[in-house]
């Protein structure tokens, strides 16, 4: 159900944070997903130690839900879909937390994120961080000199909001001080050329 890229060694997988003892990472995550089955359980795993994971399917035929509920630390809503901007929102909605962070099913959060996650909700120096995003391809983990892509993820609740008029690529705005991050979002979204084609004729 998890697969994993092919070449590791630039990669390090999240470490188990509650196994050292370290307390729950106080963030709400929000994660919208459909038909996740072969990708959520990695992503929920490296963040099982946010106190609080919310999910929200719009309609997944597969063992996507089946799969959330082995999670304690996740609430699972339905949603129909909304547009991406429009589900994010109400996905967004339901945090209970003053941090939140947005991902996707097909992401991971890396061991060194988590700990300047940790780091800046407890520094309190700004009001979201900028995550590099790591695009594999086919199961291949980028050098580590190439670029990366950067996209806000974690950001105080009260200070983002989205633009409901933006049909794909929807983005966070932010009102604050922005900080960069080094710790990398792994993202596992074209592990195939048929599912790239797929989605490059999707987006056309």
């Amino acid at each position: 159900l998890v697969p994993q890229p092919k070449h590791f060694e630039h990669f390090s997988p999240p470490m188990n944070l509650s196994s050292n003892f370290s307390p729950a990472i106080p963030v709400s995550a929000y994660i919208i997903c459909l038909n996740e089955e072969k990708n959520i359980a990695r992503l929920l795993e490296s963040i099982k130690d946010f106190e609080e994971v919310i999910v929200v399917d719009s309609g997944s035929k597969d063992r996507t839900v089946e799969i959330v509920k082995t999670f304690p630390n996740v609430k699972i809503f339905h949603q129909d879909w909304l547009g991406y901007a429009k589900q994010k929102a109400y996905a967004l909605s339901l945090c209970t937390k003053t941090w939140v962070m947005n991902l996707d099913a097909d992401e991971m959060v890396s061991d060194l994120l988590l700990k300047e996650i940790r780091e800046t909700i407890a520094l309190n120096d700004c009001e979201a961080l900028s995550v590099p995003w790591c695009d594999t391809f086919l199961g291949h983990i980028p050098h580590p000199l190439c670029a990366h892509h950067d996209k806000i993820r974690l950001f105080k609740k009260e200070c983002g909001h989205y633009d409901d008029g933006v049909l794909v690529h929807e983005s966070i705005t932010i009102k604050g001080r922005i900080k960069k991050t080094k710790g990398l979002l792994y993202h596992f979204g074209l592990n195939s050329l048929e599912q790239a084609v797929d989605k490059t004729n999707k987006y056309s």
